[in-house]
């Protein structure tokens, strides 16, 4: 499809390593990857502040590069400012701040997302004291309790 449009591609499979030394690396001047991450944290700030803020990357230093898309606006490291002020004491208008924030980068498709994963627990009628926890994407194992039928 690329080709189609008139862009001349490769596909490159490099060890991981490789990969995001180049694409975190202003000088290869690579114009899409692919990637994932999972949250480690829940909150905006956790996903915002790594991958969009200025100060995220340096130019030809992607040891210090989390933001590979090389996004900046400082308009919008003011609304991310704002936001983590926020979340401490107003977490509703945090939470306000930090959609304006989503929409504000949306809006400049710094980052087109491809697939956004959903997993589902089924549970017997038997289990109780279930916690799900969002920061590993998973079922806390040492909480659950499961009763005799």
């Amino acid at each position: 499809m690329l080709r189609e449009l008139g862009y001349r591609v490769s596909v490159v499979t490099p060890p991981l390593n490789v990969f995001f030394d180049n694409v975190n690396d202003t000088r290869r001047r690579v114009q899409v990857s692919d990637n994932n991450w999972f949250v480690d944290y829940p909150s905006a700030s956790d996903f915002f502040d790594l991958f969009f803020r200025c100060s995220s990357w340096k130019t030809a230093d992607p040891a210090t590069t989390t933001n590979g898309s090389f996004f900046c606006d400082p308009s919008i490291d003011r609304e991310m400012d704002l936001a983590d002020s926020e979340e401490g004491t107003a977490h509703e208008q945090a939470a306000a701040t930090w959609a304006a924030v989503d929409r504000a980068i949306t809006d400049t498709a710094a980052w087109v997302p491809l697939v956004s994963l959903t997993e589902s627990d089924f549970l017997s009628s038997r289990t109780t004291n279930y916690q799900y926890n969002p920061a590993i994407n998973g079922v806390l194992l040492d909480q659950v309790e499961v009763g005799r039928g």
